[in-house]
């Protein structure tokens, strides 16, 4: 798994292209467009292209009217309100992307094994410090929370059930801010993907 951005200069087989792309539309049309041509343009062979239905943006609709384009949309209506749980990405921005590359070679390493080790639907454990809220695979840590969102995990910590691994997308020394890339101690590194299941408020 990547973002757009990192995966610039690559090509796969297959691509799964997801984003949130009806408010990049409202935000900046001709960024929308560059993202999603990157994107896209990653696929040797096979391309899928993820929208929302209750979202969709203009950017895609020449895609769902194409010739050869197959679109899904939901499976069904549920019969009433039956969720019990919420559930939230944690992505790029609740997370330090420079914490598995920084520091001493020795540390980096050993992150790096524990996140190779690492699978989707992986349960990891959390540990919320004064300073830090840290995302561990047994006993090491694997990710630190951003300040955005550490604030966000403290206030629903009672709640929160599990992070359950997505995946892990690459970050590079080159997508980290000019004035930090001096705090690297690798070229490349793991950013693990997860997601929280959270117990609903009952109030």
């Amino acid at each position: 798994m990547s973002t757009v951005h990192a995966a610039k200069g690559t090509e796969h087989d297959g691509v799964v292209v997801a984003g949130r792309w009806a408010r990049r539309w409202r935000e900046d049309v001709e960024e929308a467009r560059r993202l999603l041509y990157v994107g896209m343009t990653r696929a040797r062979r096979g391309l899928a292209i993820v929208d929302r239905e209750d979202d969709a943006c203009a950017l895609l609709e020449p895609l769902r009217q194409a010739e050869g384009m197959v679109c899904r949309g939901a499976a069904g209506e549920p019969a009433g309100e039956t969720i019990l749980k919420r559930y939230r990405v944690l992505g790029p921005a609740d997370v330090d992307l420079s914490f598995a590359g920084r520091g001493d070679a020795a540390r980096a390493a050993k992150i790096a094994a524990a996140l190779k080790r690492l699978r989707a639907g992986v349960l990891l454990k959390w540990e919320v410090r004064e300073d830090a809220v840290l995302l561990k695979a047994g006993s090491e840590s694997v990710a630190m929370l951003s300040v955005a969102g550490a604030e966000w995990f403290r206030r629903h910590a009672e709640r929160v059930e599990a992070l359950r691994v997505l995946g892990v997308y690459g970050w590079r020394r080159e997508d980290v801010d000019p004035e930090w890339r001096n705090t690297c101690v690798t070229d490349r590194w793991g950013v693990p993907l997860c997601e929280a299941v959270v117990r609903r408020s009952q109030t």
